[in-house]
């Protein structure tokens, strides 16, 4: 979806009072109610897990810093212990206005996670992420109780080699067949075909990063209310 497009949606459910999300995935494919790639939704019970609570030093009077918390919290995600996607949206619920949480989690997906989920397991990978605030010219002005935010997500798998991996662990392999079809680490250095690199010994697995765009709508009840995410807009 192209940014005027979003925007204009934004706005509206903002009006309407709406909580709701569409997203794009990877492959472009628009999901409902998700800011991150879970690739199918269906009607499922509503999620168990306990409601998170924010991170400590949040400082959530700030607009700017609740949507750069709740997109930091979307992206963050081990695989060794996370089962999808969906665990970076719950953790992102801290968040979100009461409204939009329980949007959230009422839609738990129904499929699989992906293939990027299952890369990135292969490797036992955990996630950084590294999110800032962009200008959005043209985009709305804000008001006394609704705030809008365009972040810049850069998400950065880290794990260890693939248990699938074509590499020797004695790092004989060279370059040009080091890696496995499933972005196995190459020797120290060398490019996998997903765009991994080997870091720092065999052992040692660094993704190619991805960088996701959020269209964030942040709303306050009062102006002594701390500020909350109410709907977002993600793209790739």
């Amino acid at each position: 979806m192209k940014r005027s497009v979003a925007m204009v949606l934004l706005c509206a459910l903002a009006a309407t009072g709406t909580a709701c999300s569409t997203a794009l995935t990877p492959l472009a494919t628009r999901k409902a109610h998700r800011t991150s790639p879970i690739t199918s939704i269906g009607t499922c019970p509503t999620a168990k897990a306990s409601f998170p609570s924010p991170a400590p030093g949040i400082d959530l009077y700030s607009a700017t810093a609740a949507a750069i918390a709740e997109v930091e919290a979307t992206w963050t995600v081990n695989t060794t212990v996370d089962t999808g996607w969906y665990v970076g949206e719950l953790a992102a619920s801290a968040y979100m206005t009461p409204s939009y949480a329980a949007s959230i989690r009422r839609r738990p997906p129904a499929g699989a996670p992906g293939a990027m989920w299952d890369v990135w397991a292969a490797h036992d990978a955990t996630t950084t992420v590294s999110a800032s605030v962009e200008t959005d010219p043209g985009g709305p002005i804000d008001t006394a109780f609704t705030a809008y935010r365009k972040v810049v997500a850069t998400v950065m798998p880290h794990g260890r080699v693939s248990r699938n991996s074509t590499v020797s662990l004695n790092n004989t392999a060279s370059a040009s067949s080091a890696a496995s079809l499933d972005g196995g680490a190459a020797p120290n250095g060398a490019v996998t075909p997903d765009g991994s690199v080997s870091r720092g010994g065999t052992d040692q697995w660094v993704g190619q990063a991805k960088v996701w765009v959020t269209y964030l709508v942040v709303s306050r009840t009062s102006v002594d209310a701390p500020w909350q995410v109410a709907m977002t807009e993600t793209t790739q």
